[in-house]
């Protein structure tokens, strides 16, 4: 079966505070070891010269074993903890979190 993946964008704003950063993240990295099927977990912040990141300042990347793995973290309550984490923390200082699920496969598929 093919792993998905599940990219987290988030742009925090410039007055955005460093603990804020710092929680965010840490319930991110909460999870490894708490989702059933989560294989991996890759959070980081832009570093890239080519400055294509449209304001987005910090990423994650989810990989599940399956879209069944997948589709069950969606729904586990540690993960909707997270989320709301996130949206606690974005939603004041106008922060944005932007969520890209898919199949990782070794061709494209249109």
């Amino acid at each position: 079966m093919a792993q998905y993946k599940q990219m987290m964008l988030v742009r925090f704003p410039p007055h955005g505070g460093r603990d804020d950063l710092a929680a965010a993240f840490e319930a991110l990295e909460g999870l490894a070891g708490r989702l059933p099927g989560l294989e991996a977990l890759a959070v980081g912040v832009y570093s890239s010269p080519e400055g294509l990141n449209l304001g987005y300042t910090h990423g994650a990347i989810l990989t599940f074993e399956d879209e069944v793995a997948r589709d069950r973290a969606l729904e586990h309550p540690e993960y909707l903890r997270v989320r709301q984490h996130l949206n606690d923390l974005l939603q004041p200082s106008l922060g944005e979190l932007l969520v890209f699920d898919f199949k990782d496969c070794n061709r494209f598929l249109y």
